[in-house]
């Protein structure tokens, strides 16, 4: 298993080494490869745009489908890449635009919840709000399955002081004491278990069970809730901007503070949809008798 995980980590930092047209050229031969050779999640990315963009010609579909592909070829190296993302070079990557805002919420002394979607890199996103904010970053996340790749994500997670916390142990982490004020990243757009599933929203033309986490615990703590919007500026490189969804959670509405940030996603997808995860199975439940909730 060691043996396995330094021989794949040598791998990867080979790749993450070599200039960046290099790394550009091997992406657009993985995007080939997702897309024409073993097509990656054809049908599930076929499907999920028929069903969230009825109106969109077909002609523009298969046009959308094939930078979805190149997207995921990018993706691919440019998460490979953060194994060489230090905090000198990490602006040529992603920045925020309004820091700013990070910095009001730390001068009070208060920690933020934040939700993002998989939409950009969200791997490379936590990292960058660990780098360019005060808070101690942290991000929620499902371990997995694969011990190699999980410690191998672990690593390129944690390289700029973000901290990890599985699912299980959120509540651990609210009540525990930090040394600082905190900035914890919840991602958005998961599909529930069925069994799990509590609020519908209306999200790309589609009843859509959402998680309520976020929201539980910005209520509950009564945290402020941003939403991490991410932009593509060109091939390998992005903005984050930071939107409020609310600083009063506790005065807000069950359900007010998923469905704003559910929306939020949405109107970014618009913007650049090819930058979604087209390829996830966000919709394999349907409710029997499903009614609007945003």
């Amino acid at each position: 298993m060691t043996a396995g995980y330094y021989l794949i980590l040598f791998f990867c930092y080979s790749i993450a080494l070599l200039p960046l047209p290099a790394r550009k050229a091997l992406a657009s031969l993985v995007a080939f490869f997702l897309g024409y050779i073993v097509r990656y999640r054809h049908g599930v990315i076929r499907r999920n745009l028929e069903h969230a963009l009825p109106a969109m010609e077909r002609r523009e579909r298969s046009a959308l489908q094939r930078r979805i592909y190149r997207h995921l070829g990018d993706q691919f190296l440019e998460v490979i890449s953060q194994l060489h993302i230090t905090r000198k070079n990490i602006a040529r990557y992603c920045t925020v635009t309004n820091p700013e805002v990070l910095a009001r919420y730390y001068a009070e002394g208060k920690n933020i919840v934040a939700v993002l979607g998989h939409h950009g890199n969200w791997e490379l996103a936590s990292i960058a709000l660990s780098h360019f904010g005060p808070h101690q970053a942290v991000a929620i996340y499902k371990p997995l399955s694969s011990h190699i790749s999980d410690r191998l994500f672990h690593k390129i997670r944690c390289r700029l002081g973000l901290q990890l916390v599985t699912m299980k142990d959120t509540m651990r982490h609210f009540t525990s004491k930090h040394e600082r004020p905190h900035l914890t990243i919840f991602a958005g757009d998961q599909s529930p278990m069925k069994s799990e599933i509590q609020h519908w929203c209306r999200f790309l033309n589609q009843d859509t069970p959402v998680y309520l986490g976020a929201e539980k615990i910005a209520r509950k703590y009564d945290i402020p809730v941003l939403f991490v919007e991410m932009i593509q500026v060109k091939r390998f490189c992005y903005k984050l901007t930071l939107h409020k969804v609310t600083d009063h959670p506790k005065e807000e509405p069950t359900f007010a503070i998923t469905n704003h940030h559910t929306r939020m996603l949405e109107e970014a997808i618009m913007r650049q949809p090819e930058l979604w995860l087209w390829s996830h199975k966000r919709w394999k439940h349907s409710p029997e008798h499903a009614h609007s909730q945003v």
